[in-house]
């Protein structure tokens, strides 16, 4: 049901929206109601794609079982055994082959959980006729054009190679119905250990571990005619900090930030702790 869903939604995609799905990045500025009319069947598309690829995952791996135990009926099934474990083995790769395609045309669930419940916020709080600048790029991930460094360690009976790399995932900017700018942007910096190690039986065992933080930052652009600050900000500009303060021109640019840690590309971050930060920018300014 879910796999027939999958392909009746795809059928109906315009041009750019299988483009978007196929290459999973987008560079576009529409406004609220534009957006959410192109992502609406990609979202659901998505949860029918994700509903598919653990159904798949599942019947994969019960033929693949099934396979193995036919193997052991030989003694009881004689040679209709043979006959059960290359069906099974049949069905098993079938089903791969359906979950690998699937997985192809999955996108990450930040766009669905993130990224388009943000847009419908954005619809109530921007005018109509307002832009929203969106550039998205959910492909990227720990790929060699993102490695900024490489390093090798000795370790206990073993040695690692550790590669780091950072990432941008999205880039947000709108005009409010204030007024004001809003700038969201997320990046993902990783961490990916690669360990050979070897037990005291002499065994060499291999380990892959992750570290990702996903860096989430909202910056307000206000003008200094209608607000001024309530509460006492020095500009810094470290970046260790999660909020930043500039006066830039005529406008007070007020940033916050959050890091997220996770061990998947996957962490996704919360849509109220997201706002709840929009809404900690406003409490340092007062309309003059």
């Amino acid at each position: 049901m879910s796999i027939r869903k999958v392909l009746a939604i795809r059928k109906q995609f315009t041009v750019e929206q299988q483009q978007f799905v196929d290459e999973k990045k987008i560079d576009s500025e529409q406004t609220a109601t534009q957006w959410i009319d192109f992502l609406e069947e990609i979202v659901e598309f998505d949860s029918y794609v994700d509903v598919a690829k653990s159904k798949t995952q599942n019947w994969a791996i019960g033929f693949g079982i099934a396979s193995f135990l036919s193997i052991f009926s030989a003694a009881f099934l004689g040679g209709f055994a043979a006959v059960l474990v290359a069906l099974f083995l049949i069905l098993c790769l079938i089903y791969v082959a359906i979950y690998i395609n699937l997985k192809k045309i999955d996108i990450p669930n930040r766009m669905r959980l993130f990224v388009f419940p943000l847009l419908r916020v954005l619809k109530e709080e921007t005018k109509p006729d307002a832009l929203i600048q969106v550039k998205a790029d959910f492909k990227t991930g720990l790929h060699k054009p993102y490695l900024i460094k490489e390093e090798k360690k000795d370790i206990p009976r073993g040695k690692a190679t550790i590669y780091y790399y950072n990432y941008p995932l999205l880039e947000l900017k709108t005009k409010l119905a204030d007024g004001n700018v809003l700038a969201i942007n997320m990046t993902d910096t990783a961490r990916k250990s690669d360990r050979k190690q070897s037990n005291s039986r002499g065994k060499t065992k291999y380990k892959t571990k992750y570290k990702i933080k996903t860096n989430l930052q909202v910056t307000l652009l206000v003008k200094t005619s209608a607000y001024q600050l309530k509460k006492s900000i020095s500009p810094t500009a470290n970046s260790k900090q999660d909020l930043h303060y500039a006066l830039k021109n005529d406008k007070h640019a007020l940033s916050l930030q959050k890091t997220i840690i996770g061990t998947t590309e996957e962490t996704i971050p919360n849509l109220q702790e997201t706002l709840a930060l929009i809404a900690k920018g406003y409490d340092y300014l007062k309309a003059v």
